[in-house]
């Protein structure tokens, strides 16, 4: 029997190792640029704007009953590792038999690294999920600001197979199986297109 994340990739994406930078791992994808140009990061209105932006992207990706799978990796090195007192899963309050815990190989094999990576993943819903919180605490992850969330995070939309990852404050990816699944996003928030990769993006739509 397949995992709910070897069954996602299975139907929505064959052979995608999960892993960012997620824009550059699959030709069907759009990158956000979450940061406002006349904004400082020594301004707490800067990452208010980070959040802001995510979360408006992900509204766009995500309708309030749509199923989820959410996944999370990191490597297991030192302080660093997935503990049961984890932001994330705090914030969740799952039981440890709800999530789905396993060592994993490195997203990276080309990149020597010290220890060894684990993924957690759970179902939920839309709903169901502390957005806020969680888009804050990447936001403030390289800034020594707290909560902050280390290691990487997905959330997979199992109804559309949309793939949602914020890979800082900096900005994020939406991943989509068909040029169509991602149209909406790139027509209705054309505005936030990374412009170092908007060529790119422009050309999966003309």
């Amino acid at each position: 029997m397949f995992l709910p994340l070897q069954f996602f990739l299975q139907q929505f994406y064959p052979k995608l190792l999960v892993r960012a930078p997620l824009f550059y791992a699959w030709p069907l994808s759009i990158r956000f640029d979450l940061q406002h140009a006349e904004l400082s990061t020594s301004q707490e209105a800067y990452f208010d704007e980070v959040v802001a932006r995510a979360s408006q992207l992900f509204g766009a990706a995500f309708a309030p009953h749509d199923p989820v799978l959410v996944v999370y990796q990191q490597v297991r090195y030192k302080r660093y590792r997935i503990r049961p007192g984890n932001y994330l899963l705090k914030q969740f309050q799952l039981t440890k038999a709800l999530i789905h815990f396993q060592n994993i190989p490195s997203p990276y094999p080309r990149i020597p690294a010290p220890g060894k990576w684990v993924r957690a993943s759970f179902e939920t819903s839309t709903a169901q999920i502390p957005l806020m919180a969680l888009l804050k605490a990447i936001s403030n992850q390289d800034f020594g600001r707290s909560p902050a969330l280390h290691g990487r995070l997905f959330f997979l939309n199992q109804r559309t197979g949309l793939v949602f990852h914020m890979y800082d404050d900096r900005g994020l990816d939406i991943l989509g199986p068909t040029p169509s699944s991602l149209r909406p996003l790139y027509t209705e928030h054309a505005a936030l297109l990374l412009e170092y990769d908007r060529a790119r993006i422009d050309a999966l739509f003309t």
